[in-house]
């Protein structure tokens, strides 16, 4: 008999009543895996108010699923998952208010699993709250394990399809990817071309998780925006920027840039010093400007010749002093001598104005706009919703597209 191994407490009688829904389905749904199939919440009537008075729960097996329109053309078919299965528990609460089991149907139509293997069925897979907690901490460890293996499997699918493409991969304690750095061959060999300047800053997050990232970008002959590397990082920290310029480092055969255009981020201005002192860094007027609109949105506002001032300190002056009287000739202007943001910017004035950058050779790039560029082209390509897996797909999908349109230009007659 289907109950000879079962305890009575745990199988359904008529009578028995349950103070809500809920606890009803629970209790059938344990039964269900104590004799090995899974649950399926069936039909139900609600009241006027919207609450629900009666429910029936059944096995999956219950009924027949209807006919495919396309079975003549589906060459593998589904396999048949409904028998006809009459084993349902159907509970009422009209009389008393509690849940009432008003029928029990024990018997089925098809052969039940073994309770061992009950926790491969739909019903029961359930996560026990140690386990819950297990997937947060490793979500807020690094890269979940199985999102971490499917990572491996393409990062190793590409170097299988291409032996010179480079990644790297940072784990934590617990062995969980934590940041990525990847690159094929094509975008090495530009680097080792038109890697004199590039442009970096990770102010983009497009994958699932919200996670920084990153492409390295530079300029080819033809003046077109091209990728030397891209980096998928767990957080901004100092060690974090650390590994990942070793990382680009490496996979450019130790060549770094002669310039380096970043946002005004201190870790990363931290760890650009600590392995590549010999790499000039600047700042990105872009972003410097961004902030400017942000934290003196109101002196922008008042003032419509603040914006012009502003400029000028950045782009005109060929001599440091005729520079400094102009900053202090504004801040007086506009009575901004102990605002803490400019105090902040101007001390960090050697690395976005550009009378402490002339001497340096940025191919007429004094921001990262082409990042910007490059980050809204991505948003064409990747969404919020989808995981690394898909990112990665996306991701090189618009690297394709993107050297196609190259070939396509270079392909046009020159004008004369």
């Amino acid at each position: 008999m289907i109950h000879d191994t079962i305890p009575s407490q745990f199988i359904s009688k008529v009578g028995i009543e349950f103070e809500t829904e809920d606890a009803a389905y629970n209790f059938y749904n344990d039964y269900a895996y104590r004799v090995g199939f899974s649950v399926r919440i069936s039909k139900g009537h609600k009241d006027k108010y919207g609450k629900i008075v009666n429910r029936v729960f059944c096995c999956s097996c219950e009924g027949y699923r209807g006919k495919d329109k396309r079975e003549d053309n589906v060459k593998n078919p589904r396999p048949q998952s409904r028998f006809g299965c009459l084993a349902k528990m159907k509970v009422n609460n009209r009389l008393t208010g509690k849940y009432r089991v008003t029928e029990f149907i024990a018997e089925h139509a098809h052969e039940t699993t073994t309770p061992s293997k009950s926790h491969f069925l739909r019903s029961q897979r359930k996560m026990t709250i140690p386990q819950v907690a297990e997937v947060h901490l490793a979500d807020d460890s690094g890269i979940t394990p199985k999102a971490s293996c499917g990572v491996l499997e393409y990062l190793q699918k590409m170097q299988l399809e291409d032996s010179n493409f480079f990644y790297a991969i940072l784990v934590n304690e617990d062995d969980l990817i934590t940041n990525i750095f990847w690159a094929d061959v094509k975008m090495m060999i530009d680097y080792s071309y038109f890697g004199v300047v590039v442009c970096f800053d990770t102010t983009y997050r497009k994958n699932k998780e919200g996670r920084p990232f990153a492409m390295f970008v530079g300029v080819n002959h033809h003046k077109l925006t091209i990728i030397f590397g891209a980096t998928l990082l767990y957080d901004e920290t100092t060690e974090s920027f650390i590994w990942l310029f070793n990382a680009f480092a490496k996979a450019m055969s130790e060549k770094k840039p002669k310039t380096i255009l970043t946002d005004q981020d201190a870790t990363m201005a931290k760890a650009l010093a600590l392995v590549w002192p010999e790499t000039c860094h600047r700042l990105c007027i872009w972003h410097l400007y961004q902030n400017a609109l942000k934290k003196l949105s109101i002196v922008f506002g008042k003032f419509q010749d603040f914006s012009k001032d502003f400029n000028k300190c950045i782009y005109e002056y060929e001599e440091e002093e005729e520079f400094i009287i102009a900053w202090n000739n504004m801040l007086e202007k506009y009575d901004l001598k102990d605002n803490s943001w400019l105090k902040q910017t101007f001390a960090l004035k050697e690395k976005w104005a550009l009378v402490y950058g002339r001497e340096n050779f940025c191919v007429d790039m004094t921001t990262t706009q082409r990042n910007e560029s490059m980050n809204n082209v991505i948003k064409k390509y990747v969404s919020y919703q989808h995981d690394l897996i898909r990112l990665f797909h996306h991701f090189q999908r618009m690297v394709e597209d993107r050297r196609y349109e190259e070939r396509q230009i270079l392909k046009q007659p020159k004008e004369v």
